[in-house]
């Protein structure tokens, strides 16, 4: 059940928004790691962070700094639930962080994408919840 020495998933989820549809694309670089490395939000070399927020979205928040802060912890906080139950000592680097259209649930999104994306990296299931808030793969 141990990872290769690096691997990678990319999930991408969509969401009904209206009259269109919210994407969002996490993805995950896992690897084996001989301690297990404090919380935080790495991104490998040349990935890619794109968020297109709606205004709705962005009216949570007092600006996009906090905005994207907020997304990050999401991820952060997925994976950290996901390190907590897997077996072994690994640590991630996020390689994608994309989104366009998000709404004001955003964040849910991001976090399911992020805990997927680990699900999918390792193979590894943990104890989760079915309920995806909306979200739903594109596969």
């Amino acid at each position: 059940m141990a990872p290769s020495p690096e691997k990678n998933s990319v999930i991408v989820l969509t969401k009904p928004t209206g009259s269109s549809h919210a994407r969002i694309k996490v993805g995950l670089s896992v690897y084996s790691s001989s301690v297990q490395g404090a919380p935080h939000f790495a991104l490998a070399a040349r990935s890619s962070v794109i968020l297109n927020a709606t205004d709705d979205c962005l009216r949570r928040y007092q600006s996009e700094a906090e905005f994207f802060l907020a997304c990050q912890l999401a991820m952060v906080n997925a994976v950290e639930h996901f390190r907590s139950h897997y077996p072994e000592r690994i640590d991630y680097k996020f390689t994608a962080v994309e989104g366009d259209r998000l709404p004001e649930d955003c964040t849910v999104g991001f976090a399911v994408a992020a805990f997927l994306a680990a699900v999918r990296a390792t193979g590894f299931v943990p104890p989760i919840e079915a309920e995806l808030h909306g979200w739903k793969e594109d596969r």
